[in-house]
């Protein structure tokens, strides 16, 4: 049986040839398709790349896909079948999409953080050279390629480049590990309520509120619109969605 990765691959492949250009899709949402547990994706559009206002327009286009198999069982546009009503979620609506996640959140503060370090660094080391009363430390004793220079040189040559590949590190690292939680955790969510489907045709909402709370987690300001993807009465987890109202408030 296809995995979760795999489920979503297909997916984006069959978007691909779709569209002309390259697409989004968020994660699939669980809703009920002829009385069948089906995965739901909507066409993700920012309102104007170029200007680089990447609010997210209210989809159009959605698609539905098989829970097991991956295959693609319709293709709509809203003006054919909608998921949700234009009353509900105007045409011209808009969804903040600026980043406001906790996750979006710990990589800023990484990112900020380290680069208020690399300047304090470069400082130190300036005002260190400056006041330096010795001159041994320009004398020419280590040699690159062909070259002789100071260590002094040498450092401030290389002080750059040595700084952001501790940057890429700490960055990289502690994104690609969060990533991979995440990615784990919902992987696993996504796996038990198929399996229970599959097994009796049971539903099991509590699990689909979980998964629904993790797409919502990453995208918090598109939750409303998220929520109206799936027609699976009692997986709104309205007490989560207060909570993301209050953070989106604070910011």
């Amino acid at each position: 049986m296809k995995d979760f990765n795999e489920i979503r691959n297909l997916a984006q492949k069959y978007i691909d040839t779709k569209k002309d250009k390259e697409t989004i899709l968020w994660d699939p949402i669980f809703r009920l398709e002829n009385n069948k547990l089906c995965l739901m994706y909507a066409i993700v559009e920012f309102c104007d790349e170029e200007k680089k206002d990447y609010r997210i327009k209210r989809p159009t286009e959605w698609f539905i896909q098989d829970i097991e198999s991956g295959e693609i069982l319709e293709y709509y546009n809203i003006h054919e079948k909608d998921f949700t009503t234009i009353e509900e979620v105007p045409l011209n609506s808009l969804f903040a999409n600026t980043g406001k996640s906790i996750v979006y959140d710990y990589n800023v503060f990484v990112v900020d953080s380290f680069r208020k370090w690399e300047k304090e660094i470069k400082e130190e080391l300036k005002k260190k050279i400056a006041n330096t009363t010795y001159k041994l430390d320009q004398e020419k004793v280590i040699q690159v390629s062909d070259e002789l220079i100071s260590p002094r040189d040498y450092v401030l040559a290389n002080l750059d480049a040595s700084l952001e590949k501790m940057h890429n590190i700490v960055f990289y690292d502690l994104g690609d590990a969060i990533r991979d939680a995440y990615s784990a955790y919902y992987g696993s969510l996504f796996a038990s309520i198929r399996k229970k489907y599959l097994e009796d045709k049971s539903i099991d909402k509590e699990l689909i509120k979980k998964y629904l709370n993790l797409i919502k987690y990453l995208w918090p300001e598109s939750y409303q619109l998220i929520n109206k993807m799936t027609n699976i009465s009692g997986v709104i987890d309205k007490k989560f969605d207060l909570e993301i109202e209050e953070m989106l408030e604070n910011k």
